[in-house]
């Protein structure tokens, strides 16, 4: 938990941010980021049902879910044929896959530092979203992963609607 001070500093920030007109995606955003924040796996907040799959289907993302374990992303649906899955994920358009959780992270509850629940959101169905939210729709992705083998390569996917998302095996 936080201290009543930083708690009031968050506050008085969080409404500095909603001085102006913005979307519903936006809001959310901001709202889940602070409520994150507060450290309280008890308080989220989550966009309705409806809206999610009105953004899934009219709105380009990261064509895939990845599965999160520590520190390291994988590819783990079947259908993609450029990358099959256990292919271990490096970066996405040069930012290290690690940076890329720490950062989603901070916009997804859980108690104190206990990151559990957070790899169990992201992990299920919420990392196109909390991606395009966070760091912007693109018209394509570059991708640095490495094959069993361990050789590195690098692809470029295309963004796609994600009508029925691809989760993670098993």
């Amino acid at each position: 938990n936080i201290s009543e001070g930083k708690f009031n500093r968050m506050s008085d920030s969080l409404l500095q941010t909603l001085n102006q007109p913005m979307d519903q995606f936006r809001f959310g955003s901001i709202v889940r980021f602070y409520l994150a924040s507060i450290k309280d796996g008890h308080t989220g907040s989550s966009l309705p049902g409806e809206l999610m799959q009105h953004y899934a289907q009219h709105v380009k993302m990261f064509p895939f879910q990845p599965l999160f374990i520590g520190n390291k992303a994988y590819a783990a649906c079947d259908g993609l044929d450029e990358l099959l899955p256990e292919t271990e994920l490096l970066s996405i358009d040069g930012m290290y896959m690690n940076d890329i959780r720490k950062e989603l992270f901070r916009y997804l509850s859980g108690d104190g530092r206990i990151e559990s629940k957070k790899y169990w959101i992201l992990n299920r169905d919420a990392f196109p979203f909390l991606y395009s939210w966070v760091f912007g729709e693109k018209p394509e992705y570059t991708i640095q992963f490495k094959t069993k083998s361990g050789a590195v390569k690098t692809i470029r996917l295309a963004p796609k609607y994600l009508k029925e998302p691809c989760t993670p095996l098993g």
